[in-house]
Formats: C-alpha cells, structure tokens, sequence
C-alpha cells in the first residue's frame, strides 16, 4: 500500500512539472507570434507566410516561417534563448546545388 501511494506522487508530481512546463512553453509561443514578425523584418527577411509553432519542454515554444531575403526562400523557426530572439534550422528552399 505505501509503494503504491509513493508511485502515486511521484507519478503526480511529474506530472504536474510536465504540465507546469508545458504551458510555459505555450506562453513563449504566444509572446513570439507578436515579436517574431518585428524581429525578422529587422534582419532583412520578408516573411512570405506563417507556418506555424511547437512546443519543447526542454527548448520552450518557437514559431515557424517562411520567408524571403535577396530572392532566396527559407523555412525558419525563431524562438528565445536567454530573453533574445534567435534564427534557428534556417533552411533554403529554392537553392540549386552542383
């Protein structure tokens, strides 16, 4: 019986982290989605269209893009790293290779 009520918590206290975490992450998403546009405009981009968001419990929420720079698309993510917007899996989707 008290193995059982210890499972119990400690399934419940994870639980309650995961979720806690979660929603965290949601909350990063819902702030990038108003400073996200601004920010890429800033470094040049055209953003072409919104691509959508995710969540990760270890890297918080980003927000998906695809955009435009010097005639070259991209597919992107911006997400927060220290209270700073960040770029992140820049990918061409246009470019040729030899």
């Amino acid at each position: 019986m008290k193995i059982t009520i210890k499972i119990l918590v400690s399934a419940l206290l994870l639980f309650a982290f995961i979720n806690s975490w979660y929603h965290t992450s949601k909350r990063d998403v819902k702030e990038l989605q108003i400073e996200a546009p601004e920010y890429l405009k800033d470094m040049g981009y055209t953003i072409k269209k919104y691509d959508g968001w995710e969540t990760e419990i270890s890297h918080g929420g980003s927000v998906w893009y695809i955009v435009e720079e010097d005639s070259f698309i991209y597919s992107l993510s911006v997400s927060k790293w220290r209270g700073e917007l960040m770029i992140y899996n820049r990918k061409c989707l246009n470019a040729l290779s030899k």
